[in-house]
């Protein structure tokens, strides 16, 4: 893939600073990215879902806590997270992010340039693993989904649906 090509991702920009959010929307807008934004993580979760974006770059004035909702909520745990911060980061922040499920750190004052190339990677690195499980839960020739998939696929159900008392699920 070209870097244009990975350009037309979707970015969701979650920051609490009106004013870092509409900056960061900007330099996105110019990179050839389709961004939105929200101000509050509450909010971001619920645009994950409508926007479906290709990464999310998440303000550290969020704090921690919401990098944490954001990658046990189901909608969202497998986008790639950039974590934002508008002036440096100490290690023990960064370090904190990361092990959070961060993806990756940006910190100001950062360039158009790189900016643009870790929103790229995180993207690429996203449609990777996407299309590497779709080539372990699908036959190559036939497209059927392959046996070991039926079987995560009905354990997921069996669990959702299960319940104390009588059965609710039957096949």
């Amino acid at each position: 893939m070209t870097l244009a090509k990975l350009r037309r991702g979707r970015v969701l920009v979650v920051e609490a600073d009106a004013r870092e959010g509409r900056e960061l929307l900007d330099a996105l807008g110019q990179l050839g990215f389709e961004a939105e934004s929200s101000e509050s993580w509450q909010d971001g979760l619920a645009k994950v879902r409508s926007f479906d974006p290709l990464v999310v770059i998440l303000g550290l004035s969020q704090g921690i806590t919401a990098l944490q909702h954001f990658k046990t909520d189901e909608a969202s745990a497998t986008v790639p997270i950039i974590a934002h911060s508008s002036g440096p980061v100490d290690d023990d922040l960064a370090v904190s992010a990361l092990d959070s499920g961060a993806n990756d750190i940006l910190a100001r004052p950062y360039s158009l340039p790189l900016l643009a190339a870790r929103v790229a990677a995180q993207i690429t690195i996203y449609r990777s693993q996407f299309e590497l499980r779709e080539k372990v839960i699908r036959d190559e020739l036939t497209g059927v989904f392959s046996r070991r998939y039926l079987f995560e696929s009905m354990r997921q159900h069996v669990n959702q649906f299960s319940r104390p008392g009588p059965p609710v699920l039957c096949c």
